[in-house]
Formats: structure tokens, C-alpha cells, sequence
């Protein structure tokens, strides 16, 4: 059986998860390659369309270092494709066969030494959707967009104040998805009961996403202290926070 052959042209420009802020992406013309009657071509561009930093975020680094891109092809087993910490931004295949091909992309950030994973933490994600056709005599271009890994994360809130300087104090929480009207309540746990001086909340299984947190520290003679503050979940990290009452 006759089996075309394609080349594939992956050009990866390196893009932060803490910018919102995208720019115009033009290729030169000696950038596109000039496909043969028998083999195909693709231009891949990678960018993150992320919302920027926001005020309570875990302690990780969120620029991208390097990135993972992995590939298959018609027959997963033998047609596919993978280049690991890639930092150069271009990658140039050859020999890759005509048909319907899927590209999915990890986004790690730099490697630092207290990084237990040490080639740096996937913190974005992007893949081809639907998947996409490698033609032999054809230039395909697309773009894969890389968006922070989607799960769950852990949301710690901490307030103190001074035992016995308010009269039947109590903690009024909110948090609200960003881009949503719906607003959850937040139950904090007040220690010591009888006078307490400290509330903690603690939630682990918390969505990922840009929350809007609305904190109150109240009392018999009405409103002590509050604050309204943006917060970032990010999958398998600790976001948290310590507030204190003088």
C-alpha cells in the first residue's frame, strides 16, 4: 500500500501564564516551508491567553521555561513524535505520515533547584481540537492556545485579632467565581470557643480559577475589619493567606 509522507514545522513561541497581554504573531515568509508534491508541512504557534497575577496566589513560579510537545499520527504506534524541554521555540519534523494527527503540548515552568520535580512543574496545557490533517503538498497552520492545568487546589484563610477587644466576634466570608454571579459563603472554625481570637478556614478540594474573597470580622457593635481581595486556585497547590486585626 502506497504511504504518503508529510513534514511537519512546529514553530512554539514561548508564552507567560501571568500575561494577559497577547501580540500580534507574524511568520517571515522563509519561515513557511515550501511543501514537496508528496510530503506536507504544518506551522504550529503556541500563546497563552491567560487573565494576569492576582492578589492571593500559590508561591509558584508561572512563566513558562520549557515546553513538553508530544504527537500521533494515524497509527499511534508507530506515528508519533515527541520533543521534551523544548526552549529554542522552533521544532522541525520530517517523515511524518499524511493523515489525521493530534499535538497536545505541557507547559513547564523553569527548572530551580528547590523543585522536587527539577525539570520544572506543568503549569499550562494545550492540545489540537479537534485533531488535525497533515496533507503531502500542503502548508497547514494552526495555533494551539496553552491555559493553566485544569483541577483542584487548596484555599487557607487565617484571621487573628485580640482575645476579649470585641464583644461576640464572628467571621462573615464570601467568594465568588470570577465571571460568575453565583457567591458562596465561607465557614470559618473559631478558636477558643468561648472567646475567640482566631478563625481558620480550610478547604482542599477547591476548583481552579479566579475567585473574588470578601472578608469580615464583625461584632456585637457591627463591622470591625474587612477586606475584598482577588484569589488564584491553581491544580495541586496551596493558596493562603494570613490576616491579622490590631
Amino acid at each position: 500500500m502506497n504511504k504518503y509522507i508529510g513534514s511537519l514545522i512546529v514553530l512554539v513561541l514561548l508564552s507567560s501564564l501571568v500575561s494577559c497581554e497577547l501580540s500580534e504573531v507574524s511568520l517571515p515568509v522563509a519561515d513557511i516551508p515550501e511543501p514537496e508534491s508528496d510530503r506536507g508541512a504544518l506551522v504550529l504557534v503556541l500563546s497563552g491567553g491567560l487573565t494576569s497575577a492576582k492578589t492571593l496566589a500559590p508561591p509558584i513560579e508561572m512563566e513558562i521555561g520549557s515546553y513538553d510537545i508530544r504527537g500521533e499520527g494515524p497509527n499511534p504506534l508507530t506515528d508519533n513524535f515527541e520533543d521534551i524541554g523544548n526552549t529554542t521555540g522552533t521544532l522541525t519534523l520530517a517523515g511524518l505520515t499524511a493523515g489525521i494527527w493530534t499535538i497536545t503540548v505541557d507547559a513547564r515552568n523553569p527548572d530551580v533547584v528547590d523543585d522536587p520535580n527539577r525539570n520544572g512543574t506543568i503549569i499550562g496545557y494545550g492540545k489540537t481540537n479537534p485533531p488535525i490533517l497533515i496533507s503531502p503538498g500542503l502548508v497547514t497552520s494552526i495555533q494551539i492556545e496553552v491555559l493553566p492545568v485544569e483541577g483542584t487546589g487548596t484555599l487557607e484563610l487565617t484571621l487573628n485579632w485580640t482575645m476579649g477587644a470585641y464583644t461576640d466576634p464572628y467571621i462573615d466570608a464570601f467568594l465568588t467565581l470570577m465571571g460568575s454571579s453565583t457567591t458562596e459563603s465561607l465557614l470559618f472554625f473559631l478558636t477558643p470557643r468561648n472567646n475567640p481570637k482566631k478563625g481558620k478556614y480550610n478547604y482542599p478540594d477547591r476548583a481552579t480559577g479566579y475567585y473574588l474573597l470578601t472578608l469580615q470580622l464583625r461584632a456585637e457593635t457591627g463591622l470591625i475589619w474587612g477586606t475584598m481581595e482577588a484569589v488564584r486556585i491553581i491544580e495541586g497547590q496551596i493558596t493562603s493567606q494570613t490576616y491579622t486585626v490590631n
